[in-house]
C-alpha cells in the first residue's frame, strides 16, 4: 500500500507491534505527546496515561520504538510549556 500524507497522535500502547500497524496502514508520522518530561511528575500530571499507556517509562519505549517504525523526524513528542521547570523540559527535548 502506498502511504498517504497523514498522521495520527496515539496513546503509547503496550503492545509496540500496534505502532507497525500504523505505519503498515499509510501513515507518514505519527504522535505520542508525553505533556511533561519530568518522571517525577508524570503520574500526577497525566494519570490516564500513567493508568492507560503503561506509565512513564512504557510512554518513553514507545516514542523510541515509534522512531525505529517511522524514522528520524517523522514522530513527535509534545510538551506542555509551564508545567515542569525550563530545565527539566529542556532534558526531554
Amino acid at each position: 500500500m502506498r502511504d498517504f500524507n497523514d498522521s495520527a497522535c496515539i496513546g503509547a500502547p503496550s503492545d509496540l507491534s500496534i505502532i507497525d500497524k500504523y505505519k503498515e496502514a499509510g501513515l507518514r508520522t505519527i504522535g505520542l505527546n508525553a505533556e511533561v518530561w519530568a518522571k517525577e511528575q508524570f503520574d500526577a500530571i497525566c494519570p490516564a496515561k500513567a493508568t492507560f499507556c503503561g506509565g512513564y517509562e512504557n510512554w518513553i519505549k514507545a516514542t523510541e520504538y515509534a522512531v525505529q517504525v517511522f524514522g528520524n523526524g517523522k514522530v513527535r513528542a509534545n510538551y506542555v510549556i509551564g508545567l515542569q521547570p525550563k530545565e527539566r523540559l529542556m532534558e526531554g527535548i
